[in-house]
């Protein structure tokens, strides 16, 4: 589970930085690693004996046509359908650079048809911000991203679900499942079922867009459990690397005991803090563990209102 500050959203595991920017992972599938100075996720390429896949846009038609090089250079074909985890700027901005079926939830759908009519060009992004779909951080990642000249071109998905879908590519099998959570209502988990592959978005991340970021216990836990309850040996969050099964619950424990102490101790700040620091084995919380608390608790406070 990332937690590096200021270089995403939500936790960004600290002091691992990445040596490639492309990387192999199985016979089936690429991906282009997951860049923090402007926000990029992770872009992934998944190859059936038919059909291909991508799972999400990118930032922007310079980190999309990046990626489109790598392939060419593999002499792999560009992909026959384009999957988004859900609908924010860093996952679909660069939707226009390819020529794919877009597949989508309906949320994230409803989602890009508002931000069409958005001056996306505009550097102050107040339009993205007044519909709750940026904050002062978009502002720093797009201009890092973009420089002076922002040229968006938004593109509606061609094909859309409610629940969950099943994509065959010919000997993979590709299921999208809605999941939701507090980063993005439409979030969406994607399982390459053959190669027990689960790619997870930002789904476990805290809302970013509206007021002080924030976790609610509840919801975040529900969300651990449904990523667990798939068949999967390695995972996948946007803006990490790949984690075996094993890696993947250690990197969440701290994370799932914090929330099952606010989810008990919840009205009760300075018992969470207690046991949480006794758990960690600190006197004093660090910075990056008491921003943690501070989201759950932001959390609470949202439940009780």
């Amino acid at each position: 589970m990332n937690v590096q500050e200021n270089l995403k959203n939500h936790p960004i595991r600290e002091g691992k930085y990445l040596m490639s920017k492309f990387e192999k992972l199985s016979e089936r599938i690429w991906f282009m690693h997951a860049e923090h100075e402007s926000d990029r996720p992770i872009l992934a390429y998944i190859k059936g004996e038919k059909r291909s896949l991508l799972i999400d846009a990118g930032t922007s038609s310079t980190h999309a046509k990046m990626f489109q090089s790598h392939l060419n250079q593999l002499g792999l074909e560009m992909p026959d359908y384009l999957v988004f985890t859900h609908c924010h700027w860093d996952h679909t901005f660069a939707s226009s650079s390819w020529k794919s079926m877009f597949i989508a939830h309906d949320k994230t759908s409803q989602a890009i048809s508002k931000m069409m009519e958005c001056n996306l060009a505009d550097p102050s992004i107040k339009d993205l911000i007044r519909i709750g779909f940026a904050n002062e951080d978009t502002i720093e990642h797009m201009s890092k991203e973009y420089g002076e000249k922002r040229v968006i071109q938004l593109v509606q998905p061609n094909l859309t679900f409610s629940e969950k879908i099943s994509i065959d590519l010919g000997g993979l099998t590709c299921e999208v499942t809605h999941v939701g959570g507090d980063h993005a209502e439409d979030s969406c988990l994607i399982y390459i079922k053959e190669e027990k592959t689960l790619f997870i978005g930002d789904a476990l991340g805290p809302a970013i867009y509206d007021g002080p970021r924030y976790y609610r216990a509840e919801g975040f836990l529900d969300l651990v459990d449904k990523v667990f309850a798939y068949d999967a040996e390695t995972f996948i969050e946007s803006h990490d690397r790949p984690l075996n099964k094993q890696e993947y619950k250690d990197d969440l424990a701290d994370w799932i005991l914090l929330a099952q102490l606010v989810r008990t101790y919840g009205e009760h700040q300075q018992k969470v803090l207690k046991e949480f620091r006794r758990h960690l084995k600190m006197e004093e919380l660090t910075t990056y563990w008491q921003k943690a608390v501070d989201w759950f608790l932001e959390g609470e406070k949202r439940n009780e209102k």
